[in-house]
């Protein structure tokens, strides 16, 4: 599945096992995160194939999480 533009939310644990998640608004040519927790997402990137986006890297204060969009 690749998905397109649109909001999503995104739940996930962090590496001490904490539930964690975000909200990602993805537009043609960004994408914007926003936490809805203690998770504080600092650099948002994205990588196209075409017009969807399939890969979103973020990365917070002492980690960073990969979040895959596609399967």
């Amino acid at each position: 599945m690749i998905i397109g533009p649109g909001n999503y939310e995104v739940a996930f644990t962090d590496v001490d096992g904490r539930p964690k998640k975000v909200t990602l608004f993805m537009g043609e040519e960004h994408v914007e995160i926003f936490s809805s927790s203690s998770y504080r997402v600092i650099v948002g990137w994205e990588k196209k194939v075409g017009k969807s986006i399939t890969k979103i890297i973020c990365l917070s204060q002492n980690q960073m999480a990969t979040l895959e969009l596609t399967n």
